[in-house]
């Protein structure tokens, strides 16, 4: 144990020391001190530069990409969120004749009481210059030539006034005609056929149409289904002459009426500011006798004009599970006429329907009261289905009530095939009085309580039926079905 040592030598302690402090002396070449690198101001200065100079390019490239960029984005999110739907703000019956007739009262009165009052001053008048010219025959006679040459020239002078007038009159007219007319376009309905030698060709045939809503990506225009039907394209000229192609969206299979469509996008900014959305009126307010303009087709060949009166607002036609009114003109047209009728505001009060004329009327032009269409508008814009049962109706007014036992109701002329209420077992004879939970006296109200109503509903249907003891209530369940 312990340190292995020779006996009798002893230990050398300077010759073991001395080869570690010589390894220390080896290595002193290797010490040095480190000192911090001086800093470069010119260096730094120029190299912060660099930095700026890169942070303001990027930030350019960025801007400019930006700018670049986010139109095609916007448009590109703009298409994917779904447009507004077509609101067509309903008209009101109630209140508009009164109130018509009431201001035209005050001012026949006022007339009446001036010309009364002018008529009476005239008269004393002349009676004073009667008992003056008794006393003094001879200057009456002198002066009974003058006055005879003065009512003449003056009688002269009013004729070409009223000439002067009546140009006025129509050039306003047109005027106004012209306004409307940027609501008015032409729609043709194009089929390729192939003729004997197999060469094709196109068939085309063209009605009016008025631009009835714009919900800023698409124009929704009202027209005639018969020419649309079966057709391989459908292209639509609007008021500046453009063409572009349009697209079927829904129609009406009662009134004959459908909506198509045309893309704004493709529209150049000269031909959006050439045409405009028609201003819809209230026709309820339209009377016998008013002045009335015809757009868009009424003598059977595009942008024609014709003025005229409306010479009748009471008659009606009854249609599926409806009844629309008619407002007759004195205005002679083509049997095969379209487009509109406004008023003197360049207002649309009626669209022209010739299918409802007899024999004895075929060439008046007639047309089906906007106000009453409004609903059937929005509903066709917004591609919704219309609410269906089937039946063609009367109203059993207050005086065939007076003067028969028939309830009052709508009394049912003829029931549709394979519609809902052949299938619920109604009949022709049956008087409906009452439709889900509303009663109903007349179409109008039938009509309303109709459209409220959701496809595949079932409800009640309250009819009077008669028996041999008269009539007796029954309740029928219809399903209500959609064209």
């Amino acid at each position: 144990m312990g340190e292995n040592r020779q006996p009798g030598k002893k230990t050398d302690k300077t010759k073991i020391d001395k080869p570690q402090q010589e390894q220390q002396d080896d290595f002193l070449f290797m010490k040095e001190v480190i000192k911090e690198k001086p800093v470069n101001k010119k260096a730094l200065v120029i190299r912060l530069g660099l930095v700026a100079a890169s942070a303001v390019l990027f930030g350019s490239l960025a801007a400019v990409t930006f700018a670049l960029v986010r139109p095609a984005v916007e448009k590109q999110v703009s298409s994917q969120q779904e447009p507004p739907a077509v609101n067509i703000p309903s008209d009101s019956p109630e209140g508009i004749a009164d109130g018509a007739s009431g201001e035209s009262t005050d001012e026949t009165g006022q007339t009446e009481a001036a010309e009364e009052s002018d008529t009476a001053d005239k008269v004393g008048e002349s009676g004073t210059d009667s008992g003056e010219n008794n006393q003094d025959g001879a200057a009456a006679d002198s002066n009974q030539n003058k006055g005879e040459s003065s009512d003449t020239e003056e009688t002269a002078e009013n004729q070409m006034m009223s000439i002067t007038e009546y140009e006025n009159v129509y050039t306003e007219m047109m005027k106004i005609a012209d306004e409307a007319k940027k609501s008015q376009v032409t729609v043709i309905g194009i089929t390729d056929d192939v003729d004997w030698f197999n060469k094709t060709y196109e068939n085309q045939e063209q009605s009016a149409g008025v631009i009835v809503a714009d919900n800023g990506k698409q124009m929704f225009i009202l027209t005639q289904y018969g020419i649309i039907k079966d057709v391989d394209r459908i292209m639509v000229t609007l008021a500046d002459e453009t063409s572009v192609e349009a697209k079927y969206l829904k129609h009406d299979p009662d009134t004959g009426f459908t909506i198509i469509t045309v893309e704004k996008t493709g529209l150049g900014a000269q031909t959006k500011s050439a045409v405009s959305t028609a201003q819809l009126g209230n026709s309820y307010g339209t009377a016998q006798g008013e002045q009335v303009i015809a757009l868009g087709s009424p003598m059977g060949y595009g942008d024609s004009v014709a003025f005229g009166a409306i010479t009748s607002v009471k008659n009606t036609v009854a249609t599926i599970d409806n009844q629309y009114g008619l407002l007759n003109t004195d205005i002679i047209g083509s049997t095969d006429g379209t487009g509109v009728i406004v008023d003197l505001e360049g207002k649309v009060i009626g669209v022209i329907t010739q299918q409802y004329n007899n024999e004895h009327s075929k060439n008046i032009i007639t047309a089906l009261p906007i106000s009453q269409l409004k609903q059937l508008i929005e509903t066709l814009s917004n591609n919704k289905e219309i609410n269906y049962v089937g039946i063609n109706g009367q109203d059993v007014t207050d005086e065939i009530n007076k003067n028969t036992d028939m309830p009052k109701g709508v009394w049912v002329a003829s029931v549709e095939a394979d519609s809902p209420a052949m299938q619920a077992t109604i009949q022709a004879g049956d008087i409906i009085i009452k439709l889900g939970d509303t009663q109903v006296e007349n179409l109008a109200q039938y009509h309303a309580a109709l459209i409220k109503l959701k496809k595949d509903e079932v409800v009640p249907v309250v009819i009077m039926r008669q028996g041999t003891e008269g009539y007796v209530e029954i309740s029928i369940d219809v399903t209500i079905g959609a064209l």
